[in-house]
């Protein structure tokens, strides 16, 4: 009895040492346009290669060997992988992957060769919950070649037998399912935080059992009430990254992760220049550093009255060009309106003083909101407002009131 568990304990290490052999059903080779699909040899038009250490595989030859049907949507640049009631979308261009709408962050990004798009294997095959193994001396990529975790079983007492089992991994990951449940918990948080259920939020948590890391990507491309992330008050940033950290907190309690550091990032999906970082539980903002400059403000403020034309007098013809100088003390705005493309207006004198003044009042709000914890906060704002082409027609901002030359 003896001599017979011994031999299946070595046979068993054995199996778990042995070099990886492609025993799968559908492989492929790196550098070939040949591959085989359940025992067939087939061809493509691109051979899969390797790239930043991932190896990468055309997206449709891919699904056949996965048994998913694969949908390509050209106006959004969107891979879309369906297989039963999973779910997985890669965008060109990003390095964000969707499982069933929960979203991953990925260390690479798909690929376009030869107007074929390409993936990298072993996310796809993880996010299907499939078994893939890497042949290092053939180069190849194997499908479905599981391997059997060996679990051992110590005697209940010295005088018992010695027990093995053999279990395919469970590939069910905690973080991945703390993932789903900060996803479903703020799926709400355009209301629930920003009062703008246009707003949505894609969260990703990795790490480890030491320190943990949340990326949180907002969507505002369908916001009604902001235009992207600098628009949004500290408070309510603030408020929301509180709540993502007491929910994380929750989360991991009784964990593997419980206790873990935990750190974060929150960064606007179409300006990634904007973001706030968690210090733990300590919040930065990109665009209130204390080394924020007048010229980076003049860029956010032109960025803000892009459509001020349509926004603010109803017509999307007249053009805002807007300058800011000064110091920590005094600073004044220029703001130079350009009617030469103008439908309803021949020149600044045309406009309603009332349209004016609620123009120039959202003004000097967004600059005090921008200049809020920098050097300048506090300064005196002054301004003047003019016609691009009749410098005579202009508004002068003292401070308090409005004056109109005309």
């Amino acid at each position: 009895m003896g001599s017979r568990i011994v031999l299946i304990g070595l046979l068993i290490l054995g199996l778990l040492l042995s070099p990886t052999v492609c025993l799968a059903d559908s492989s492929f080779k790196v550098g070939s346009p040949h591959y085989v699909l359940d025992g067939q040899n087939r061809s493509m038009d691109v051979a899969p290669f390797i790239k930043n250490q991932r190896t990468y595989i055309p997206v449709r030859s891919m699904a056949e060997a996965l048994g998913a049907k694969v949908e390509w949507d050209a106006r959004t640049r969107t891979v879309n992988l369906r297989k039963g009631d999973r779910q997985v979308q890669f965008w060109m261009g990003s390095n964000m992957m969707s499982v069933n709408g929960v979203h991953s962050r990925m260390d690479v990004r798909p690929e376009m060769v030869h107007n074929r798009v390409v993936l990298p294997f072993r996310w796809v095959a993880q996010a299907f919950d499939t078994d893939v193994s890497w042949d290092n001396e053939k180069k190849t990529v194997c499908f479905g070649n599981k391997r059997p975790q060996v679990r051992y079983y110590p005697p209940a007492h010295p005088s018992g037998s010695v027990r093995y089992t053999t279990e395919w991994p469970d590939h069910t990951s905690v973080l991945n399912g703390l993932n789903r449940a900060l996803d479903d918990y703020f799926e709400d948080v355009g209301y629930d935080y920003f009062n703008d259920n246009g707003i949505v939020a894609y969260i990703n948590l990795s790490g480890d059992e030491d320190d943990l890391a949340y990326t949180i990507r907002l969507d505002f491309s369908g916001a009604d009430d902001y235009d992207n992330l600098t628009d949004v008050s500290r408070t309510r940033i603030r408020t929301f990254l509180n709540a993502v950290r007491s929910r994380i907190e929750s989360e991991i309690d009784g964990t593997d992760y419980d206790g873990a550091d935990i750190t974060g990032t929150l960064y606007d999906s179409e300006r990634s220049s904007y973001y706030v970082r968690d210090n733990d539980g300590s919040y930065s903002f990109s665009w209130y550093g204390d080394d924020t400059s007048l010229s980076e403000i003049r860029n956010r403020l032109n960025d803000r009255f892009e459509d001020a034309g349509n926004d603010y007098f109803n017509d999307d013809g007249i053009v805002a060009y807007i300058n800011l100088s000064g110091d920590e003390d005094d600073l004044a705005y220029t703001i130079r309106l350009d009617f030469s493309g103008a439908d309803d207006y021949d020149n600044l004198t045309d406009v309603s003083r009332t349209r004016i003044r609620t123009f120039l009042n959202a003004v000097r709000s967004r600059i005090d909101s921008e200049i809020d914890g920098t050097d300048y906060d506090g300064a005196d704002i002054t301004g003047r407002l003019y016609d691009g082409y009749h410098s005579s027609y202009y508004v002068r901002y003292s401070g308090g009131s409005y004056n109109f030359s005309w």
